[in-house]
């Protein structure tokens, strides 16, 4: 299987009058998985690299970029991320762990995003804003919504189907609810709603 390898950019005028030509070269494993990426700097500037680790399974298990900033994956049994989580330094020069946690369904589609943060490694992770997903019984994205990991989801987005699976309306977006129809050659035609729920021709 072929891989990009090396890739040059655009040249242009350094600051001492020299065209530089930005190139950044990539390296692999043998399953081909990218291992590192690496852009040299011009002149006296040092390189950036930016290094992956995968697991036995072959999955992304750990990221270290340029700045030294650490990157960690985690995942269920069917290979589902579970977790992104990563630390940081603050302005007063603590260490803030955070990270963004996933949840699925027994049917490994995704229903919630959480971020969330936590003292120190080891402890809890307290959640913040939560993402979530709600599907109909044919696996389609039914309703979304964005909310406080305290409440309970509002489902602010919604979205309707015929017998057929064809979107026929939908919040999602502005909040102004769309009506679809759809014609004999499969053709959509939208009609919109304004908030108050009149229907207009768009």
């Amino acid at each position: 299987m072929a891989h990009l390898v090396r890739e040059e950019r655009a040249s242009f005028l350094g600051h001492d009058g020299v065209a530089v030509t930005p190139a950044i070269d990539y390296a692999y494993d043998g399953l081909g998985n990218l291992t590192r990426t690496r852009q040299a700097g011009a002149g006296d500037a040092g390189e950036r690299v930016t290094r992956n680790l995968y697991d036995a399974g072959g999955r992304l298990e750990k990221t270290i970029d340029a700045a030294g900033g650490t990157f960690d994956y985690a995942y269920d049994a069917a290979g589902n991320q579970l977790a992104r989580t990563w630390t940081r330094l603050a302005s007063d020069g603590t260490a803030r762990h955070e990270g963004l946690l996933s949840s699925y369904d027994r049917l490994g589609r995704l229903t919630a995003q959480a971020t969330a943060g936590r003292a120190t490694p080891s402890a809890q992770w307290d959640k913040g804003v939560v993402q979530a997903t709600r599907y109909n019984a044919y696996g389609e994205i039914a309703a979304q919504a964005t909310h406080d990991a305290a409440d309970a989801p509002a489902w602010q987005q919604q979205l309707h189907y015929d017998h057929a699976g064809r979107l026929i309306a939908t919040n999602a977006g502005d909040g102004v609810w769309r009506y679809f129809l759809h014609d004999a050659a499969e053709k959509r035609h939208r009609k919109r709603g304004n908030r108050r729920g009149s229907r207009a021709l768009s």
